[in-house]
């Protein structure tokens, strides 16, 4: 229950949550190894809605920032991490690789769907920062895998 309140707020708080995304972050990511399948289930959504959440602050920012405009969240931003893309780069490998791990060993339609949201949400979000062709095989076969059980 508390990933799941964690993910609504990842959610709500949508830009307000940079303060907050590492740690929150940290969290998801640990807790995709609960041994409980809803505890895994919040957790995927709340990837996704960080990814959302904190990334579409942060590209607003960075678009700022290419226009030579300033933007609180990207000065916050440069603080906890290098730059918008390339913490979207060097962090969505990562990420994805432990969703694509819990999307091989699992079968419930629940944690299924969770993970469909949450890389759609990475999609929107960075497209750029996706390896498309990989991310559109893994979920046409998820969405497949689905619609089977």
């Amino acid at each position: 229950m508390a990933i799941g309140t964690c993910a609504e707020v990842a959610a709500g708080l949508k830009s307000g949550v940079l303060p907050f995304a590492q740690d929150l972050g940290n969290l998801f990511l640990r807790a995709l190894q609960d041994r409980e399948a809803e505890v895994r289930r919040n957790a995927v959504y709340g990837i996704g809605c960080l990814c959302e959440s904190a990334g579409a602050a942060l590209t607003r920012c960075a678009q700022l920032d290419a226009l030579g405009l300033t933007c609180g969240w990207a000065l916050i931003w440069r603080a906890v991490d290098e730059t918008f893309l390339s913490a979207q780069r060097s962090t969505y490998p990562s990420v994805l690789q432990q969703l694509q791990s819990l999307f091989n060993d699992n079968t419930e339609r629940e944690i299924l769907d969770n993970l469909g949201g949450a890389v759609a949400r990475m999609i929107m979000t960075a497209p750029t920062a996706m390896p498309l062709a990989v991310v559109c095989v893994m979920a046409s076969t998820a969405m497949h895998d689905v619609w089977a059980l």
